[in-house]
């Protein structure tokens, strides 16, 4: 990295963090790349201290123990809550109820002018399935 500017040591310093953080699923080792209230986050010696002083040595140890994983991690995916959006008509209040009231609660439900339901939350994907007349009872009944 001798030699090259401010600018090049960070692109190369973000590139090598967020290869270990984000492909390797590493995600203790993501950082801020900049801050308003702190001017040494996001510096070519932050960044290099958490590259080699805290990444690396992982990635040796993990080598040496022959753990490194061989291919990229699925990614990880924090649902950010938006909270309730418009009203919720009758029939969505119906199985907000059903839901609650069930052994269904560990699901996440959601309905609209076609009524959807979602498999559990645990799932690392958040799929949506159309819910058929009489599917949600049958659910409940599972």
């Amino acid at each position: 990295m001798a030699g090259q500017c401010e600018a090049q040591q960070l692109a190369y310093l973000r590139r090598q963090i967020e290869m270990r953080s984000i492909g390797l699923g590493w995600v203790q080792y993501s950082t801020k790349y900049s801050s308003q209230s702190d001017r040494k986050i996001g510096t070519v010696a932050h960044l290099q201290q958490l590259l080699v002083g805290d990444i690396l040595p992982e990635e040796m140890a993990l080598r040496r123990l022959k753990r490194l994983p061989v291919e990229a991690a699925p990614p990880h995916h924090e649902a950010q809550d938006l909270g309730q959006l418009g009203s919720a008509d009758e029939d969505a209040m119906e199985i907000a109820s059903t839901v609650r009231s069930s052994k269904l609660s560990k699901y996440v439900c959601t309905a609209t002018a076609t009524q959807w339901y979602s498999l559990p939350t645990t799932t690392p994907y958040h799929y949506s399935l159309p819910l058929l007349p009489g599917r949600l009872s049958s659910l409940a009944s599972s």
